[in-house]
């Protein structure tokens, strides 16, 4: 228990995300689907379903989003918004979770 707080505890959010990583495709799918059937849900239903996009789909995502919100904040607003979007589309990938 006292392991699991400290994980907690000292948990942080990694921003400086990019494209360079030490792991097959593969194994960031098998270890996303296994988190998804071990993680504790309500009742225990698992009803949570992921979709692991890289390469191209990757980039779409993020581009869409920019998109999207490029059509909701202020033009002389959007420059932090960009920015933060970019970060995001920098990473390797991305995993969007739905329930």
């Amino acid at each position: 228990m006292r392991c699991f707080q400290e994980a907690v505890t000292n948990r942080r959010t990694n921003y400086a995300l990019g494209k360079n990583i030490d792991v097959l495709p593969s194994q960031i799918i098998a270890v996303v689907e296994k988190m998804t059937k071990e993680v504790p849900s309500s009742f225990n239903m698992q009803s949570a379903r992921v979709v692991v996009a890289l390469n191209d789909n990757h980039n779409k995502i993020w581009q869409i989003t920019k998109d999207t919100l490029r059509g909701i904040v202020p033009a002389d607003k959007f420059a932090p918004t960009e920015a933060k979007i970019d970060s995001f589309a920098a990473a390797y990938g991305t995993v969007l979770f739905f329930d």
